[in-house]
């Protein structure tokens, strides 16, 4: 599946947590298991609580969720 924009959902325990923008193949995961961990660190979350995490991927502007993540 070729790049395209995408908005990437971080979900801690069923609770929205941020949103963001990346340009990416919705069916590439270890690039999306990656950019949740990135966000993950960022925001200094220790990474024995990352269990805690998933990410909802969408098409940049649909409700439609392609793929979720866990780190």
């Amino acid at each position: 599946m070729p790049s395209r924009p995408l908005d990437l959902e971080v979900v801690h325990r069923g609770r929205h947590e941020a949103t963001f923008q990346a340009t990416g193949d919705p069916s590439n995961h270890p690039w999306l298991e990656n950019e949740l961990r990135g966000w993950l660190r960022a925001n200094r979350w220790h990474s024995s609580r990352w269990n805690e995490f998933e990410m909802r991927v969408r098409n940049a502007g649909e409700g439609k969720i392609q793929a979720v993540v866990r780190p």
